[in-house]
């Protein structure tokens, strides 16, 4: 007969989230709130890093439409972290710049995944840099400062969308936060994206205390920036809910709900 399966961290995973006892309201700001499980890898990974933190995630889906800089303490002063993950398209992107600004002004624990990292970048370039008009080419090809862009040599000869990067990739981190996070130096996370940071920015936005993070290993791409002196902020270009698991927590998610946790 084959041999009994090992459910032991089965078991404690669902012993963890039954024993958690903590609460943690965390806003997912975006576009799809009208479909509960349009961000569901999302959501499944903040309820892994809950439950290893003794925490039981109140998720809400906020608007982004709804979402203005004088709508933004409103609407999300009452949560104790806040996400924007990915997506595409320029519906509801103003709001989600909105939500970065709130973020890193309010010092509430903040994570920004792939195209939520890019509008945090625009965010900090027009309130940190001064540039009124940054954009990411992605949600408008014609401004006139896209601190997001198609790298050119990442464009195909007869696609001017350029290719995707898709798939696991080497991320090599920056001395400081997400490295102590990580407990290592390069690690694989799953990417999905075209567009890249400019990295003619970065000097200027790393001299405003919005620090470069991380780089791709193959070709040296802006992967990740964090804010100094902020709780917990964080924006990655890559995926990091896709390789989150029950009983083992992405430390990225991890880190926001023991910040978020911090706060009350």
């Amino acid at each position: 007969p084959d041999p009994e399966p090992d459910l032991g961290a089965q078991r404690a995973y669902v012993q963890s989230v039954k024993d958690a006892c903590k609460t943690l309201r965390v806003a997912l700001v975006g576009k799809y709130t009208a479909v509960p499980d349009a961000c569901l890898s999302v959501t499944e990974a903040l309820r892994h890093a809950a439950a290893q933190n003794g925490a039981r995630p109140e998720i809400s889906l906020v608007d982004a439409g709804q979402i203005t800089p004088e709508t933004a303490c409103g609407l999300l002063g009452g949560y104790d972290a806040i996400v924007v993950p990915g997506g595409y398209g320029d519906r509801g992107v103003d709001g989600m710049i909105a939500a970065a600004r709130y973020a890193r002004e309010s010092a509430t624990p903040f994570l920004a995944i792939g195209f939520g990292m890019q509008l945090a970048v625009v965010e900090a370039a027009r309130n940190l840099l001064g540039i009124a008009d940054a954009h990411t080419a992605e949600a408008d090809p014609h401004t006139a400062h896209p601190v997001v862009r198609i790298p050119q040599d990442r464009v195909c000869q007869n696609d001017s969308r350029g290719a995707t990067r898709m798939g696991g990739s080497g991320v090599r981190l920056m001395q400081g936060t997400l490295r102590e996070l990580y407990g290592a130096e390069v690690v694989r996370e799953r990417h999905a994206n075209r567009y890249e940071v400019d990295p003619a920015y970065v000097p200027a936005l790393e001299q405003k205390g919005f620090r470069l993070a991380g780089v791709s290993v193959e070709a040296g791409y802006p992967e990740a920036f964090v804010l100094e002196g902020h709780p917990f902020y964080a924006a990655v270009v890559y995926h990091p809910e896709y390789i989150s698991r029950p009983g083992k927590a992405h430390p990225l998610f991890s880190h926001l709900v023991r910040s978020g946790l911090e706060r009350k």
